[in-house]
């Protein structure tokens, strides 16, 4: 934010850090998403317990662990050059 010409937007790497981005704003008067919109990924459920709620993308982690051990029980040809689709999904919060 210090930069001549600041980022518009941060999308971090995960919830975790989006929060940790969270709390900064909030403690040094940065304005979300006024000032710079901040959003995370994989849509943890800690993220309801923050002043305010990050837009994340919710991925179906569930389903990868599933997916993935299902493989790893089973690996024949079959399963090897199967695709598998598992959608994510935006949720917007109060950052963007």
């Amino acid at each position: 934010m210090q930069q001549q010409t600041p980022p518009h937007a941060i999308y971090f790497a995960n919830d975790d850090l989006a929060a940790g981005g969270l709390m900064h704003c909030l403690a040094e008067g940065v304005s979300t998403p006024e000032q710079v919109a901040l959003a995370g990924f994989n849509g943890l459920s800690f993220l309801s317990a923050l002043p305010k709620l990050i837009t994340t993308t919710v991925t179906p982690r569930f389903d990868i662990g599933t997916a993935a051990a299902k493989w790893l029980m089973q690996p024949d040809e079959e399963t090897a050059i199967r695709k598998v689709v598992l959608e994510a999904t935006l949720r917007i919060g109060d950052t963007t």
